[in-house]
Formats: structure tokens, sequence, C-alpha cells
């Protein structure tokens, strides 16, 4: 075997290596080299959430724009009604709290693989997108939270994350973030009407109604109701009369009406 053919062995063994290692870093979506923040290290820990005045969540289908006006929290796409605060603080602790478990190096490219791709329409591949605003709607933060992480091995539950000003960095935390949704109706806060220790129950149709009036009443709040000028002959429906004890103690409603469709 001639010298130059040897040298071309070798070169061709060279170039199919690096074509190995290549592929192998492309299925992989990158290494597990620390990036910035070292495993352990709170991600957000430099988040000043005093000059937060807007957080926008976005998925593939929806959109929630929480606002701060002095110290109530509204949202946008339902015409400013108030917004869950507990929700919110809850959403916001595991944020600030949570802390890196793994590194990534894994540019834009790798967006799809890690279920953090803005223009994906499939939620799976798209994820979430958060965006951090002052009160002159100057951007603070931005970062994409993506797919689990359960399959990256025994132990692992959480997610991926990607941070607005490290494009090229992928990072693992064992958080699921359990009250992130960008559907504006989960925002909202649900306090309605609370009325407790009914005594009294009336219905007064109006004048163009065919149905029969009534009123029901009881001595205190631990007693059952009667049915007021029942006629002889006729007994109350107990399984009728024993939910209205609290028919008002916890209402809930789905969804409001924005201003422009209530009128």
């Amino acid at each position: 075997m001639s010298k130059r053919l040897v040298t071309i062995l070798w070169g061709i063994a060279g170039l199919l290596a690096a074509l190995t290692l290549l592929v192998k870093s492309s299925q992989s979506g990158g290494n597990d080299e620390p990036v910035n923040i070292a495993q352990g290290s709170v991600l957000l820990k430099d988040l000043p959430l005093k000059e937060v005045a807007t957080i926008k969540i976005e998925d593939a289908e929806n959109t929630a724009t929480l606002k701060k006006e002095a110290t109530q929290w509204s949202l946008s796409e339902r015409s400013d009604y108030k917004v869950d605060f507990a929700k919110l603080t809850r959403l916001l602790r595991s944020l600030t709290e949570v802390s890196v478990a793994q590194s990534k190096k894994a540019g834009p490219a790798f967006n799809a693989r890690f279920g953090m791709d803005p223009e994906a329409e499939n939620q799976e591949d798209h994820g979430y997108q958060l965006s951090f605003l002052d009160s002159k709607g100057g951007e603070i933060q931005t970062l994409s939270i993506g797919k689990e992480t359960s399959n990256e091995g025994p132990g692992a539950a959480g997610k991926y994350i990607r941070l607005g000003n490290e494009p090229e960095a992928i990072y693992a935390v064992n958080e699921s973030f359990f009250d992130l949704t960008a559907d504006p109706t989960a925002w909202m806060s649900n306090e309605f009407i609370s009325i407790n220790g009914i005594k009294s129950i009336a219905l007064e149709p109006a004048e163009e109604d065919t149905i029969n009036g009534w009123t029901v009443s009881r001595s205190n709040a631990g007693s059952d109701f009667t049915v007021q000028n029942l006629k002889d002959g006729r007994q109350p429906q107990a399984d009728k009369l024993t939910p209205m004890k609290n028919v008002l103690s916890s209402p809930r409603f789905e969804d409001v009406l924005t201003a422009a469709e209530a009128q």
C-alpha cells in the first residue's frame, strides 16, 4: 500500500469520526457543560420583581397579559378584571426560587427539541413564552418554558427553560410550574358572592310570569327550611329544600364578558 493511499485513508477516517461526533451532539440536543448559571444556583435570582409591571404569558393558542396598578393585578384580555393574586404569587415564587438541575449548550436551532419554538403550532413544541415588562413597557426579562425533563433520566421531573438573554443555553429545573397557563379564564379571581346563614328566601315573579311565587324560611341557620303558606295536603320536597341552605355560599363563574361583548 502506497504512502499516499495510507494518508487518504487516515483522512477519511478522521472525517468520519468528526461526522460521528457531530451527529451525536445533534441528537443529544447539546452537551451537558454548564453555560452560565451553575448547577444548584437559583435560575432567576436577579429578577427584580418590584420593577415588574406586566407579565405576558403566551402558548400556541392563547395569551394572558397580567398588569399591575398600585397593588392590584388585572387581566387585559378581560377588560382589566381582577387577577387571582394567590395563583400569581405561587407562580412567581416557583419561578424565582427554582434552581438549576442541569445545564446544556444548545442554541435556537434546538428550540423544537426542547419544546420552546414560538413558531410551532402545536403546544408540545411551542411551550410557553413569558415576558416581564416594566411600567414603561420595557423588557426586564424573557424566558421560554418547554417540555418535561422526565425523559432525561431517573429522578428527573421538571421543565426545560431558556432565558432570553442566554440564547445558547438550556437549563433543566426540577419544577413543573402547575400554575402556569396562558388561558385568560384561568387567571381571573373567582371570588364572587358569599352568603351564609340564610334564614329566608323569597321568589317574587314578575307580573307577566305564569309561575307562582314562594317563600321558605327557618328560625336559625342550624334548622331546616319550611315552605310558607303551603296548601293543605301538600308536603315540601326535602331534597329541594336542603341544598338551599348553602345555595349562595360559594358560587363560581367560568368567564366574564369584555366591555365590547357586554355592549
